[in-house]
């Protein structure tokens, strides 16, 4: 037997203890607290850390594997998966339980309930993935693996958050006597606040106030309703920025390509593209993120109900829709840095109805949007 076939056994191992894990913390829910049912699924991930960590680094080509990533669901009842596996050879699932282990614990009863609820839809989810969709997509903690290197991120992020104002060190070193958006508003670099987007309902064209104040209600967040807009303002952009930060690092780490359908983590984790080091795979990288997220949308996933998910995945791998879309955007002279969203769309949807026909032929039927 090769290696690799071990390697994968051993992977698929994992997957299973992890199923068996959560179908036995989900019945613990309601006895246990959030922070007890989260200590167990901490153990469980540090102890397979190191061959994850070892394995992943070796066993799949550059930016051949997606990450399905910032998101806390892949939504298995509205056929997500799908559109997922269009695009690569590999497809992995960055576990969201794994970033709610760094909560702080809290005495609060209420606040447990709220953390109990995120977990039950969050191990709900991941159970629904385990159960039909185990020799298609793993589980893995990815950025979970990134937390020794949680320092120099932050020191990253901290970074690119000074670096919105037209004077970052004047910034940083009179942040506390700015009491007001409007302070902070006339001293960020024009534009900045443009590249940053906060939720899906989030409108640029607002005033920074507005902005955030529309966010944190839509969010429920843990603010005190008196808070002031310029408290709240750090944390909130921070909070984006690393998270993007998280996303890249881990891709860039792992050589994977960050699979993203949420609007928002898609256009903060771009914002990064002209700050990072822009060699052949990290271009390649925002390229293929970037088809991903359009092809997201763009595949009628209700329509995909009529196929089955091995059928599909099986024929998607080997038809490689991925290096055709690539191949004609090329010859199109269409790159990041010349970018066109209406000939990208022409190009990824053309390719999208080839491969439909190509299904078709088999006596098999899915549609676009």
């Amino acid at each position: 037997m090769e290696k690799t076939d071990l390697v994968h056994q051993a992977l698929e191992s994992i997957q299973s203890d992890y199923l068996n894990l959560l179908l036995l913390l989900k019945n613990q829910l309601s006895e246990k607290t959030h922070a007890a049912i989260l200590d167990n699924i901490n153990i469980f991930w540090c102890k397979h850390k190191r061959f994850i960590d070892s394995t992943l680094r070796k066993l799949y080509k550059p930016f051949s594997a997606y990450i399905f990533t910032g998101a806390v669901s892949l939504d298995i009842a509205g056929n997500e998966h799908f559109p997922f596996v269009l695009l690569g050879d590999y497809h992995i699932f960055d576990d969201p339980v794994c970033s709610y282990i760094q909560t702080p614990e809290s005495c609060n009863p209420i606040f447990d309930k709220r953390m109990k609820k995120v977990l039950q839809k969050a191990i709900e989810n991941n159970l629904k993935i385990l159960t039909e969709c185990s020799e298609r997509i793993l589980i893995l903690p990815m950025r979970f693996l990134i937390e020794s290197n949680i320092e120099d991120l932050t020191k990253i992020g901290e970074d690119l958050f000074w670096a919105l104002f037209q004077e970052p060190e004047f910034v940083k070193k009179e942040w506390s006597s700015i009491k007001t958006l409007e302070e902070i508003d006339k001293l960020l670099a024009p534009g900045a606040m443009r590249q940053i987007l906060l939720s899906d309902e989030d409108d640029i064209r607002l005033n920074l106030s507005e902005r955030l104040r529309l966010f944190i209600n839509g969010q429920n967040l843990p603010f005190p309703p008196d808070v002031s807009d310029m408290y709240i303002f750090k944390p909130v952009v921070m909070s984006m920025i690393m998270q993007a930060v998280c996303i890249i690092s881990t891709c860039v780490s792992f050589n994977m390509v960050p699979y993203i359908r949420y609007k928002p983590v898609f256009i903060n984790v771009l914002y990064l593209e002209n700050i990072f080091a822009r060699d052949m795979g990290t271009r390649d990288l925002f390229l293929k993120m970037t088809i991903g997220h359009i092809l997201h949308y763009r595949v009628d996933r209700e329509e995909c109900s009529s196929i089955t998910y091995d059928t599909f995945y099986e024929f998607a791998v080997s038809y490689n829709l991925q290096e055709k879309i690539i191949t004609e955007l090329f010859e199109g002279e269409i790159t990041l840095d010349n970018w066109s969203m209406d000939k990208a769309l022409s190009v990824i949807d053309r390719n999208l109805d080839t491969f439909y026909k190509a299904l078709s032929s088999r006596g098999l039927s899915v549609g676009c949007t």
